[in-house]
């Protein structure tokens, strides 16, 4: 064990540094309850404190919670992600990434994703001359 503080105060700087490399250190522990963020009813965080905008998990969580509460009950015990939930109860559409780069990578995303009735609208769209 180091006998002076400079010692000391190096071992645990070299300490935490360490563990922030490991991905081991989080935020610093509260004194007191600390759920005190959390909205005991719907196990969500509090409402006040979150942000709005497209993209919000928590939003897409509290709109569950009104509309679907079974779905928000699957969200809350981790059975289900809360996208998949909000696509479910017809919160957000359903969306995929596609490969603008590649014209034969999109053809397999989009068959593999769409439906054959909105693949045959999609090709009438594409083959429309009407474009505006």
């Amino acid at each position: 064990m180091p006998k002076h503080a400079s010692q000391k105060r190096s071992l645990r700087a070299f300490s935490k540094v360490a563990t922030l490399a490991a991905g081991k250190m989080g935020k610093r522990k509260r004194k007191g309850n600390e759920d005190s963020n959390v909205n005991h009813i719907t196990k969500t965080p509090k409402r006040q404190s979150a942000p709005t905008g497209s993209g919000n998990k928590l939003a897409t969580v509290n709109r569950l919670y009104k509309k679907r509460p079974d779905l928000h009950k699957r969200v809350v015990d981790g059975e289900m992600t809360a996208y998949a939930a909000a696509v479910e109860a017809g919160i957000h559409n359903r969306r995929v990434h596609v490969n603008m780069d590649k014209p034969q990578s999109a053809a397999a995303t989009i068959r593999k994703h769409m439906d054959a009735d909105k693949v045959s609208e999609l090709i009438d769209l594409l083959q429309d001359d009407d474009q505006s």
